[in-house]
């Protein structure tokens, strides 16, 4: 009997930590809305077919067993496009999410290259894979950033004087960007929140506009 009673229990309390758990994302999905509404943006629970197939361009895109979009809040003036999404990823046991800020404008062509901040990870991954493209001509981009991708001379193209120098002076500073052809994408550790978005969207666009400026 004080076996059932125990088991009883434990159940009840389990269910009531997962209504709970449901209720507050229903909450944070409903603040989150109501905030992206008030912006002017659309609001899906998942990513449009078209901006998938652009994700899918990314390398971050194709990591884990699995993958699967949360939340898109999506702004489009006609000639730029950003949306911000939640990507849950998950391998064997553990699962993790990343909020990403995607942009994507037909002016833009940029090869594949992804550009992290420089730390003691990045120079050990060197070490042990694909080595980053150097920017010896210019120490303090080369400090700031790993800069991996291929083809190497399409990249140097790319990653101009000008368009490094931009990089480089970004306020705040971004630690994980990726280009590929028309995209640009933002990885950001964790979920949407409310109080981030606008500074994301906004770092989206800017960034967006420096890369097109001649």
């Amino acid at each position: 009997m004080v076996e059932f009673i125990v088991v009883i229990g434990g159940l009840a309390a389990f269910a009531a930590i997962a209504g709970a758990t449901v209720w507050l994302e229903s909450r944070r999905r409903k603040a989150i809305s109501e905030f992206a509404d008030s912006l002017g943006m659309e609001v899906s629970p998942k990513l449009p077919s078209a901006d998938e197939s652009r994700f899918f361009a990314f390398d971050l895109a194709k990591r884990g067993q699995q993958q699967k979009t949360k939340l898109a809040l999506i702004a489009d003036d006609g000639t730029t496009r950003i949306i911000l999404f939640e990507r849950q990823i998950t391998n064997g046991k553990n699962t993790h999410s990343h909020t990403i800020a995607m942009s994507y404008d037909s002016r833009l062509a940029a090869p594949p290259v992804q550009l992290q901040r420089a730390s003691w990870s990045t120079k050990l991954t060197g070490l042990v894979g694909v080595k980053p493209i150097q920017f010896p001509d210019d120490p303090e981009f080369q400090a700031r950033f790993s800069v991996r991708g291929r083809p190497e001379l399409e990249i140097r193209g790319f990653l101009n004087e000008r368009r490094r120098a931009a990089l480089t002076n970004m306020v705040p500073p971004i630690e994980n960007i990726s280009f590929a052809g028309k995209a640009i994408m933002i990885a950001y550790p964790g979920r949407i929140r409310v109080s981030e978005i606008k500074s994301q969207l906004q770092t989206s666009l800017q960034l967006n506009r420096l890369m097109l400026a001649e």
